[in-house]
């Protein structure tokens, strides 16, 4: 939201700028207004980029998912308030919900909470992407978590544990400060 705000001021201020300027011609001055805008881009870029690391290097984000796909690769659009994987140092959230089915987490769903362990991560340098990898050790079982996170914030997370089978997440990283998920209840 600052991020937002910072833009829409810088191009407020170039825009009166430009205005003011009578030897410009419009030509120019959408060239300004394009550079300006590009510039503005590569900064809300590179904070998204540190803000990842910093989120991954810390172990605390929520994979706020909008898509599911099952073992076979068919997707489900979803709700990202209710289906996320969240990493919190050491506890860990995993849920699937559906608000048109009553679940046993009341949320048409599933959610498992537990202990995270092994967490790991490697940082392709190149990309300025990341792969995380950890589990979740619950009294539901134990589950192994995939991640794979790009400098932007997209991530997939691939999801196998007691059950045959896996599931993917596919949404974007937040942190939990920023985040809007709704937690079920966790039975176990």
């Amino acid at each position: 939201m600052k991020t937002l705000l910072i833009s829409f001021l810088a191009l407020a201020i170039s825009t009166t700028i430009l205005a003011q300027s009578p030897t410009l011609t419009k030509k120019e001055q959408k060239k300004i207004l394009k550079e300006e805008r590009a510039k503005q881009k590569a900064i809300d870029a590179e904070m998204t980029a540190k803000l990842v690391e910093h989120m991954v290097s810390t172990q605390r984000f929520i994979l706020e998912a909008d898509m599911l796909f099952d073992k076979y690769g068919n997707s489900n659009t979803v709700q990202s308030a209710i289906n996320f994987i969240a990493v919190d140092s050491l506890s860990g959230v995993i849920q699937i919900g559906d608000v048109m089915y009553i679940g046993s987490n009341g949320l048409g769903g599933v959610t498992i909470e537990g202990t995270v362990r092994n967490y790991r991560w490697e940082k392709n340098e190149k990309r300025g992407s990341f792969t995380v990898f950890f589990n979740i050790s619950s009294s539901m079982g134990s589950y192994d978590v995939n991640m794979s996170i790009g400098s932007g914030g997209n991530a997939e997370a691939t999801v196998r544990g007691t059950f045959s089978g896996s599931i993917r997440y596919s949404g974007t990283l937040v942190h939990p400060a920023q985040s809007r998920i709704f937690k079920g209840h966790s039975r176990f």
